[in-house]
């Protein structure tokens, strides 16, 4: 059974708004980044693509030959894109940590 969308959009919003409150009055920084296609794209090389991820859990990159556990290769996208939209500015996050 899967999750409906509108009840994944309003949880990931009640927890967002604390953490941005918190992090407003302690002087830090939320950075907001799109998980789009983050557990398809090679951290290693940048390649996107729907075989990169022959199981549910396990990361193969078909360019490079890279391998990970795909939430660890999601995450370092994630942390990647994050660090994008710091250097580069603006507020689109972008997957390759370069300023246009």
């Amino acid at each position: 059974m899967g999750l409906n969308r509108a009840d994944l959009d309003q949880g990931w919003f009640a927890f967002r708004r604390p953490l941005l409150y918190k992090q407003s009055w302690r002087g830090g920084m939320v950075v907001v980044v799109d998980p789009r296609s983050t557990s398809r794209t090679c951290a290693a090389c940048g390649h996107v693509a729907k075989d990169n991820r022959p199981t549910q859990s396990r990361f193969k990159c078909v360019a490079c030959g890279h391998t990970a556990h795909v939430d660890v290769n999601a995450a370092r996208n994630i942390l990647a894109a994050g660090h994008a939209v710091m250097v580069c500015g603006g507020d689109e996050p972008q997957l390759a940590p370069r300023c246009q």
